[in-house]
């Protein structure tokens, strides 16, 4: 029986590399028993290129709709005329018609496929829809639907029309998905089809061909030439087995490890490292835990550009915070060649910011039609009820979430509350094969937030909430440890991911030992790596007898190992500064990490009036409004989220704080005039969050000044005496009056003693340095102090903010985009930068090498991605100046003493897994009265308490070694594709390659010429690749044979290295010599039988994630039940009592 599974279809075409007809459409034919086909454009030209493979189709499936056609409403003039006159167009034999195609004598003949088109439709053997959308555009999606008699179906996905150009002349990508390995792929493509077919779609007007022509709704367009493109000839003396790899990497086995496929990076070690242990576990589903400004975001750009360069990603769904979603965007085309689509406000925007596609009350109503589809969309957006709604209505091949430490749960007695960032990330992780979860610090409070991001990875069943926290608790003690149930769960876990991921023993050992060289508590007579292995067989062997023989550094050697052992380890990859150090030192990496110089703070006095009105502030506004309006039933999470915003606006500047406290007041005498209706919302609801930010911010730095506004509740009183919160909010009127009118009258003197001390400051540090940028958290203060600056420095002033960047003209700001900041700090043109949080993340400013702290977050965290801006791999200097604006006598001093002299702020990298979380001690300390520095310590020694835990963790995770072989690998393929151009006579002048106008550059982005690389999706690698003519299965250089060699679904390359040898696969470029695989077979049935066994294997863990994601739902659902009200019944009969 005709079965796809038979058929070796690979995962993507690319034309006109690829014969779509001969090695896609034809073998999909000859197995199918029906056909479904949606197409923009349709022209019977295109019958003449598989006449004889339809043919076949039809003698098996002589039955009525056996064929159906979705399409536009443009017809071609031949067509149309054939369709309105049909009786005389019509053949007595279609099928010996279309099996001896177009009259030889006159090729092209023009009535035969017109003619053939009448006669299917007159027979019933073609059902022809036309769709009109009612926007009054075009039709436009390309898709194929084949069932064959086995019940399975291929979709193929693309933007090729039914033409003869769509087919063979145009550049165009066909991705395939099949039901036995994707089926919720080929289900949603399936039922979208029928739900078009049947007219269920409301925004779609869909007719029969009939009714289309009698109500002249359809369009004539040219007729396209009759005359099939004559196929190049082969050229086999130009073909190299390196040109051999590069044309078919994209249909080779899933082993995706080499980081150059489809990137224009140079990657570093480390990320070369993590982008092959990612890809060589498939399907990828990881914790990136990098240490800020380390490249998180290139690693996982680089796992995308591999898996949609390779055919293994069409699909990806990318959330991050607001204001990093340009960032994404950006680096996405400039360093992947990757178009992708950020939502905002309503449109998608395209890489160039050009197109906007207007969404209907569903965002993912209206998507862009060329794949790969590349979505940015903001994570707030995901956690609105009716938005997760649409993102679980859709199948991803891939999912991103940035800043994943956002999604956590809460404890709250015996049960824990996820919030609704978790309850979107748990959601999508089973609409996904492939999750990559991006933050710096996965714990946030408590280790249990760590289980909440690595269960959507998929643990092992043993692995649930409470073991997990035991096994994270025994290992980390100091005395005796339950080794059995460590022994225990390390195995459940080594077992587990051994078969989850096909790894053997020695592959799983391998990645163990990554690095335990670094290991540095071993004393020297210690061999390490015998050592480690000696401990691994204590525990596979149970020989807990033996534990008691090990000295103290080898039995913290043990827990590192059984750390490794553990999802911890398996599913995490996290590189540290300290780590980017050692390699420095051993000669792996050239780049230099430089060193912090924390410099003297810059101690501001205030005068008199300047203390007291800061005084007030806290004495006699915050502290005794947030008593009174708490004690009137107001929500305290409420009241002291927004009136913390003013105790830190008073600590940047006094013309924010007097921006701020005006919106405040006015916002007062609003709610006062309405508050019957709604005045505590007016005051302390969601709405009044925005009259928090800065003037002018955007919604991304709103998403910075306003952090843990989610947090705030709608309705923030539950109390009915509402008179008793007029009678505070009319004091809070009078008390805001005082304040607006004594910072106008502080203003209006010019007293500002901070701000004057800076501009003193200023030319000093920049005399010494190559340049200075100066934080702020809150664009009010950027603005104020970058218009003081403008005597001094004038051109060579320049801001950034969330909308961008800003230089002086001499008369007024130029806006300006990010890539021209970078490129005039890199000229030295612009020496002062004066920026929001904005740049924290996404600039690269390691063209300066000094830093001001303008104003001081309490969040230590903050401070760190700022310093990350300049501390920087290819940071030109050799250290970088951090300088810190302190007011005497404030909050702000208490925090940067403390913060300096008990964990070593700014002078070394703050990176552990677990963030202090100083900023809500702080807070709730300004608003209830408590000593500053007490809450600071109390802060710090608890961190102090739960970084125990994680010391560990940090050392089991960080010790690994870069694979540096990718570097080969690189200019391997760099030298074939310079072969490859003077082969085809293009002549190098400079950094381009010149062939008749033609203009190229390897991997450089020069506007004068048009990019070349070997990814698959590369346009100009597909054309040059065509040029060579057909791809030869065999090919002998000197004493070696490369043969392409299909089995199982797969197609591989494999290299017999000599007469005397067995066949190798090539696995990358570095594989060619045959040395870099173990041998796989004598014969070439051995190779295919080795193929067949790796797609069932493939097959079997696309199963596995399936049934995982299965288990992670029920398991969610088991651990909400075990805590409702059905709890204490359930865990009886557990015996969880």
């Amino acid at each position: 029986m005709p079965c796809f599974a038979n058929e070796d279809i690979a995962r993507v075409y690319h034309s006109p590399k690829d014969d779509l007809i001969s090695s896609l459409i034809t073998p999909l034919l000859r197995s199918s028993v029906r056909i479904r086909r949606s197409t923009g454009d349709v022209q019977s030209t295109a019958l003449m290129l598989y006449h004889e493979a339809l043919a076949e189709f039809l003698e098996r499936n002589p039955v009525k709709g056996a064929i159906r056609w979705l399409t536009s409403n443009r017809v071609s003039k031949r067509d149309l005329n054939a369709l309105r006159n049909r009786e005389a167009y019509l053949l007595n034999d279609v099928i010996q018609s279309l099996r001896t195609g177009p009259p030889k004598d006159r090729e092209g003949d023009n009535n035969w496929g017109p003619r053939i088109i009448a006669t299917l439709i007159e027979k019933g053997f073609l059902e022809w829809k036309v769709v009109l959308p009612e926007t009054k555009g075009m039709y436009h999606e390309k898709a194929a639907l084949f069932d064959d008699p086995c019940g399975h179906t291929v979709l193929l996905s693309g933007s090729w029309n039914e033409t003869l150009a769509g087919y063979c002349l145009n550049s165009e990508r066909i991705d395939v998905h099949k039901s036995f390995e994707e089926p919720d792929r080929c289900d949603e493509g399936s039922t979208w089809f029928e739900k078009v077919w049947n007219e269920e779609i409301p925004e779609l007007t869909v007719m029969h061909i009939d009714d289309a022509i009698s109500r002249e709704m359809l369009i004539e367009v040219e007729n396209e030439p009759p005359s099939i493109p004559k196929k190049r000839p082969s050229r086999p003396e130009l073909w190299t087995p390196e040109l051999m790899f590069l044309a078919i990497q994209d249909k080779l086995l899933p082993d995706l490890r080499d980081p150059y496929v489809g990137t224009l990076v140079d990657p570093l070690p480390h990320q070369s490292y993590i982008h092959g242990r990612v890809l060589s576990r498939q399907p990828p589903r990881f914790l990136l835990a990098d240490e800020v400004g380390l490249g998180k975001t290139i690693e996982a750009g680089m796992i995308v550009s591999t898996m949609v360069a390779t055919g293994h990603a069409r699909r990806i769904l990318i959330l991050a915070p607001k204001n990093v979603i340009d960032q994404w965007h950006e680096e996405l085309w400039e360093k992947f060649q990757l178009t992708s689509w950020k939502y905002e406000n309503g449109y998608w925007y395209d890489s160039y910011s050009r197109k906007q596609i207007v969404t209907g009350e569903g965002i993912f109503d209206r998507l862009p039609e060329q794949e790969p589809k590349i979505l940015l969309v903001s994570r707030s957006l995901a956690m609105r009820s009716e938005r997760l709604d649409e993102l679980k209505r859709l199948s991803w091949d891939i999912v991103i979430l940035d800043e994943a430490h956002k999604a956590r749960s809460r404890k709250e007695g015996i049960r824990y509350r996820r919030n609704n960032l978790l309850i979107a990330l748990e959601t999508l992780s089973e609409k996904t094969d492939s999750l990559l979860l991006l933050t710096a610090t996965p714990v946030q409070l408590e280790l249990h937030e760590l289980y909440d991001l690595l269960r959507p990875l998929g643990l092992p069943e043993k692995w649930d909430r409470e073991s997990f926290r035991n096994f994270i608790n025994l290992i980390s003690g100091e005395g005796d440890s339950d080794w059995h149930l460590l022994f225990d769960l390390a195995a459940e876990s080594e077992r587990f991911y051994k078969e989850r991921f096909g790894l053997s023993e020695i592959e799983f050992d391998k990645d163990l030992k990554a690095g335990i060289e670094f290991f540095e508590d071993l004393p020297p007579e210690y061999d390490q790596e015998a050592t480690f292995a000696k401990l691994l067989d204590i525990v596979r062997l149970r020989a807990y007898h033996r534990i008691v023989e090990l000295s103290k550094p080898e039995q913290r050697l043990l827990k590192i190992a059984l750390y490794r052992m553990s999802p911890i380890y398996q599913l995490t990859c996290r590189t540290t500064r300290n780590l980017l150090r050692r390699y420095h030192e051993m000669g792996v990496i050239r780049e230099r990490i430089p060193q912090r110089k924390l410099e003297e703070p810059i101690l501001v006095e205030f005068e008199q009036n300047e203390k007291e009105l800061y005084d007030f502030i806290r004495e006699g506004y915050l502290k005794p409004f947030y008593e009174e309006y708490s004690r009137a039933g107001i929500s305290r999470n409420n009241v002291g989220f927004v009136l913390s915003i003013y105790a830190k606006r008073a600590a940047s500047s006094w013309f924010g704080l007097k921006k701020s406290i005006e919106r405040r007041l006015e916002r007062v005498r609003r709610a006062l005039e309405k508050w019957d209706t709604d005045g505590v919302r007016e005051l302390f609801g969601r709405t009044a969050v925005q009259d928090l930010a800065s003037e002018g911010a955007t919604e991304a730095e709103m998403d910075t000044e306003l952090e843990g506004a989610e947090e705030i509740e709608e309705k923030p009183s539950k109390v009915t005496n509402l008179e008793e919160i007029r009678n505070i909010a009319e004091k809070e009127r009078n008390v805001l009056e005082e304040l607006a009118q004594r910072l106008e009258d502080l203003l209006s003197h010019g007293t500002d003693s901070k701000k004057n001390r800076v501009i003193e400051d200023i030319p000093k540090i920049v005399q010494r340095r190559r340049g200075l940028i100066i934080f702020s958290q809150f664009k009010d203060t950027i603005d104020d102090l970058a218009d003081s600056l403008i005597p001094e420095y004038g051109s060579a002033l320049a801001k950034y903010h969330g909308n961008g960047g800003e230089v002086w003209n001499g008369s007024g700001w130029d806006s300006v985009d990010k890539s021209e900041v970078e490129t005039m700090v890199k000229s030295n043109r612009i020496r002062v930068l004066v920026a929001t949080d904005a740049a924290s993340e996404g600039l690269n400013l390691q063209a300066f090498d000094a830093l001001m702290n303008y104003d001081l977050p309490w969040n230590p965290m903050k401070i760190e991605q700022r310093i990350g801006r300049i501390d920087r791999l290819n940071q030109q200097s050799e250290d970088v100046s951090i300088y810190v604006v302190i007011p005497r006598n404030t909050v702000e001093e208490e925090v940067y003493s403390r913060c300096v002299e008990r964990i070593g702020l700014f002078k070394k990298s703050l990176g552990p897994l677990q963030p202090i979380l100083i900023e809500d001690f702080v807070s709730r300390a300004i608003l209830e009265g408590e000593d500053i520095g007490t809450a600071i310590d109390r802060a710090i020694d608890e961190w102090s308490t739960a970084r125990k835990h994680t010391e560990l963790v940090e050392q089991a995770l960080a010790s690994v070694i870069p694979a540096d072989k990718w570097n080969m690998s690189r200019d391997i393929e760099e030298s074939a594709l310079q072969q490859l151009l003077l082969k085809l006579g293009y002549e190098p002048k400079g950094q381009v390659w010149v062939r008749d106008g033609d203009k190229i550059s390897l991997r450089r982005s020069l506007e004068e010429a048009e990019i070349l690389s070997a990814a698959a999706s590369n346009r100009k690698f597909q054309e040059l690749i065509a040029e060579l003519g057909e791809i030869p299965r065999e090919l002998r250089v000197d004493n070696a044979v490369y043969k392409l060699v299909s089995g199982g679904g797969s197609l591989a390359l494999v290299v017999k290295p000599s007469e005397n040898d067995g066949w190798y696969f090539v696995r990358d470029l570095t594989h060619l010599d045959g040395r870099g695989e173990k041998q796989i077979g004598v014969t070439e049935q051995d190779v295919k039988h080795e193929l067949e066994r790796l797609a069932t294997q493939r097959r079997e863990r696309t199963k596995q994630v399936k049934s995982l994601q299965r288990f992670n739902r029920l398991d969610s659902w088991k651990e909400d039940v075990k805590h409702s009200v059905l709890g204490p019944l359930i865990r009886h009969f557990s015996g969880d009592y």
